[in-house]
């Protein structure tokens, strides 16, 4: 789910597009992970840190947002504001063949370290 969003209203929403659309035979089945969706404002500090430490790095540092699950939603919905980054792509992530390319480690690690070292 989107922020904003529930699993009550996505599947009204999916539902209505399969009556919408006269696709009376097709069945949703639901399955949550139960996962809060992040929304953290670009103004917050964790935002702009990584933003910095992104522009040491020379990269690109406008916020995004990807259509996966992390336990930051999680936290975020408990007050702890969070950035989901790391280096590789989600299209290798979680399958028999994962792997992450070692210069994407590297420029990460360096990333990390500017994080933390930072003062600001």
């Amino acid at each position: 789910c989107l922020p904003g969003e529930d699993e009550t209203t996505v599947l009204a929403e999916l539902e209505g597009m399969l009556a919408k659309h006269a696709l009376g035979d097709v069945r949703v089945e639901w399955c949550s992970l139960e996962k809060a969706s992040l929304a953290t404002p670009g103004e917050d500090p964790s935002v702009r840190s990584v933003q910095a430490a992104l522009r040491v790095a020379a990269l690109d540092p406008t916020p995004g947002s990807v259509g996966f699950g992390t336990d930051a939603g999680v936290f975020s919905a408990h007050g702890i504001p969070g950035v989901v980054f790391g280096p590789g792509s989600i299209a290798q992530a979680h399958t028999a063949n994962e792997w992450v390319a070692i210069d994407q480690v590297e420029a990460a690690s360096a990333i990390f370290e500017q994080l933390l070292t930072s003062r600001d």
